[in-house]
């Protein structure tokens, strides 16, 4: 349970603390087609604008690569939205679990 993890110290002694990484637009390729990442950042910039969420389609345009990949705007009952700080997050998490499974598989972890 998460209680008893919390509690056991031999657990938090084994984690260390990687440094932040953001991913390249090369990495985020690696699931994404280009046209995907940068119909997201556009929406990113649209809420920047103007300080409203921008929420993305649950289904259409909305795709994982091919010729209708663009990112449209959806409706307010979409679940998932983008605002200004959105890619830039999304880049750290990705950047972040690239640099833990390179520590890992690499032996770097704390284990070793």
């Amino acid at each position: 349970s998460v209680a008893r993890l919390r509690g056991n110290r031999e657990v938090w002694r084994a984690l260390r603390k990687l440094p932040p990484r953001r991913a390249t637009d090369s990495e985020l390729q690696l699931c994404h087609d280009e046209s995907h990442i940068t119909g997201l950042q556009r929406l990113a910039q649209l809420s920047g604008e103007d300080g409203k969420a921008r929420f993305v389609p649950s289904s259409g345009p909305v795709c994982m690569g091919g010729p209708c990949c663009e990112v449209r705007e959806g409706t307010g009952n979409s679940d998932t939205y983008v605002t200004s700080g959105s890619i830039e997050a999304a880049r750290l998490s990705v950047g972040g679990l690239l640099n833990m499974v390179d520590t890992v598989m690499g032996g770097g972890s704390s284990s070793s």
